[in-house]
């Protein structure tokens, strides 16, 4: 630990106490706000040994009194459950601290810090650093900053890592695989769109090894037959991943195909099945009967 001097200190009332609502909900308002304004997603680091999260922002500068008055309730707000502070380089290449906590009701304090104790103006590479209070509350904020895209409306998270949390959420629906967690209002873009290529191989991964059609898969075939925009590549070769590291065999004969387990088992597969993963599996691998000579 970096025991840094206090550079400049300032108190501000407020007119009214705030009531901002759930600490993780206000610091996932803060990244947000700072990604819309620096229009990038933040590089996202972590200590698993002292449960320590940073969100940096490369480059993005900041004037420390703009930063205070745009962000330092939200800051203090948070404060009062998660340890949250804001570094950023300094003048002379010193690393500086913006900190902001409430001392009662009304009145927030805010602070400076730093090696030399001279005060500074602003901080450029702003970074974002939580401290997790509990492994469960590291874990889902870890899950829920690796995944979130100021761009789209949700979060996909691990639903067990969210639930052990206990962190009351407002989600898309509650019987997905995982967790979508709504950031603002929905525009209109179809949620599953933001599941990386692995959470995509994950869902056919439960689908192949565990025989659970995860329910995403019923809405994914609902928007291909809408014609809705999605990245079918990204399924597909999600697919194949999942294929592979199943052990599963796609072998075609003549007219017919057929699908071995790693023992060398067939697998029975039907278009007509009630299970959605099914018919996306073979809509996807076998689009049209293949060509004989």
């Amino acid at each position: 630990m970096i025991n840094r001097r206090i550079a400049y200190e300032a108190k501000r009332k407020l007119e009214f106490a705030p009531d901002f609502g759930e600490p993780v909900s206000l610091l996932t308002e803060l990244a947000d706000s700072l990604s819309m304004e620096y229009c990038n997603h933040p590089e996202t680091y972590k200590n698993d040994k002292d449960r320590v999260i940073w969100l940096e922002y490369p480059y993005f500068c900041f004037d420390c009194d703009t930063f205070f008055e745009e962000y330092g309730v939200l800051l203090a707000s948070i404060e009062k459950d998660i340890h949250v502070k804001v570094y950023g380089m300094a003048d002379k290449l010193e690393l500086g601290e913006l900190a902001a906590e409430f001392t009662d009701e009304k009145n927030i304090r805010y602070r400076k810090r730093n090696s030399s104790g001279s005060d500074f103006e602003s901080i450029r590479s702003l970074c974002i650093e939580i401290e997790a209070k509990s492994t469960e509350q590291y874990e889902a904020l870890w899950e829920l900053f690796s995944h979130m895209d100021y761009r789209q409306d949700y979060a996909a998270v691990n639903r067990k890592k969210w639930k052990d949390m206990g962190e009351d959420w407002t989600e898309k629906d509650p019987d997905t695989y995982f967790a979508y967690l709504q950031l603002r209002e929905e525009q209109g873009e179809f949620f599953l769109n933001i599941l990386t290529l692995e959470q995509k191989k994950e869902l056919w991964t439960v689908y192949l090894e565990e025989g659970v059609s995860p329910v995403e898969f019923e809405y994914l075939n609902d928007a291909i037959g809408r014609d809705w925009e999605i990245n079918i590549f990204e399924w597909n070769l999600a697919l194949q991943m999942a294929v592979s590291q199943a052990g599963i065999s796609v072998l075609y004969e003549k007219d017919d195909f057929r699908i071995l387990d790693r023992q060398g088992r067939r697998i029975w597969m039907d278009y007509r099945s009630s299970a959605a993963a099914e018919k996306l599996f073979l809509k996807l691998l076998f689009p049209a009967v293949p060509r004989t000579n």
